[in-house]
């Protein structure tokens, strides 16, 4: 594997929180949904005729349970989002430099630009660039998973 290779899956590493994220966005807009659901079809008003079979679920139970199934999903993704972010951020806190370890923050946990970690820190962006090259370079890749194919 060469270094750019190499490089790029520390990235991918370092970034395999993101699509928990997503997912977890996600399904907050789908409780959102299913809750505006909801409380539309508490407003319809059904015939108070009597109604033949009782298992049928009414459409309020149903999205009870659809509710309930998607906060238990959010759960347990915001659970596995916490690990893995702790994960991540223990492995930046393995190279033991802390201006390498500020960098790494900067960039993949606080996501910021280039730009704004060079403002921030007082160097030039291309000085940045080398000291974020130099901060992957310091990732011990045992501690790289196999999921990060």
């Amino acid at each position: 594997m060469t270094e750019k290779e190499l490089n790029q899956k520390k990235k991918d590493y370092l970034r395999s929180y993101k699509p928990i994220e997503r997912r977890i966005r996600q399904i907050e807009e789908d409780i959102h949904k299913l809750q505006l659901e909801a409380d539309a079809s508490r407003a319809i008003q059904y015939s108070d005729m009597p109604k033949g079979s009782s298992n049928l679920q009414s459409p309020q139970e149903a999205y009870t349970i659809a509710l309930e199934e998607a906060i238990n999903k959010r759960t347990a993704l915001k659970a596995e989002y916490v690990k893995k972010k702790d994960e991540i951020k223990q492995t930046i806190h393995s190279i033991h430099d802390e201006e390498l370890e500020e960098l790494l923050e900067y960039r993949y946990i606080s996501e910021m630009p280039i730009r704004q970690i060079a403002k921030k820190i007082g160097y030039g962006t291309a000085q940045t660039n080398r000291l974020l090259s130099k901060a992957l370079k310091e990732i011990k890749t045992e501690k790289l998973k196999d999921d990060t194919k």
